[in-house]
């Protein structure tokens, strides 16, 4: 491999132009000298990776048609060149080795990207059957939560029927010793009624017989 052209200033990919040499400005812009230093490879910035001037370079060093496909691969531009490259420069039983060859890597590729694909498809149908699942627990942990609510609103309804059959239980018997009391008060007005009527009669009958009711009540 033949050295750079300026060894003091080692660079991949380097532009050049005709400079007026007194005042230094461009002949023109519309000429340019693009120079790839092949040596230096190393040197390749990330502007010059996304240009593609790697590839080309890879491309310029390879020796092997599998270097070829190899620095082509992923770029279809590339890969055309090195295709017709292959086709101009070969014999026809080499060609169609080559060409059975690039249709097991492309099938191969293909089977590697479909597997990948379901492999992506698998996890995102697991992660939604755990999401599932997850939900699922928590439904039924809400629903054991609310069944235990429901038993314990059962139970103090039952205590509060219970209570309140006891509160009714209270009020009759209340309600029946106010009865009582009430008659016992009616027969002791009666009592008390029958009683003065007693007294008024003595004192009347006293009266009548000339004694002092009031002695008669002492006596």
């Amino acid at each position: 491999m033949s050295e750079s052209l300026f060894p003091e200033h080692p660079e991949f990919y380097s532009r050049f132009q005709m400079l007026n040499q007194k005042y230094l400005y461009p002949y023109t812009t519309n000429f340019t000298l693009n120079v790839l230093d092949l040596s230096h490879t190393d040197l390749a910035t990330e502007e010059d990776k996304a240009s593609g001037l790697l590839h080309w370079a890879s491309m310029f060093l390879a020796n092997t048609w599998e270097e070829l496909n190899r620095a082509a691969s992923g770029d279809p531009t590339l890969e055309e060149v090195i295709d017709n490259m292959y086709t101009v420069n070969t014999i026809p039983e080499e060609r169609t080795i080559f060409e059975a060859h690039q249709k097991y890597l492309n099938a191969m590729a293909s089977i590697e990207s479909e597997r990948e694909e379901r492999e992506v498809q698998l996890a995102q149908a697991r992660a939604e059957l755990n999401s599932t699942i997850s939900e699922l627990s928590d439904a039924k942990s809400e629903l054991n939560d609310t069944r235990s609510e429901l038993n314990d609103t059962r139970s103090e309804l039952s205590d509060a029927r219970s209570e309140l059959n006891d509160a009714r239980s209270e009020l009759s018997d209340t309600r029946s010793e106010l009865s009582d009391t009430r008659s016992e008060l009616s027969d002791t007005r009666s009592e008390l009624s029958d009683t003065r009527s007693e007294l008024e009669k003595l004192r009347q009958l006293c009266l009548a017989n000339g004694i002092d009711p009031n002695v008669m009540l002492h006596l």
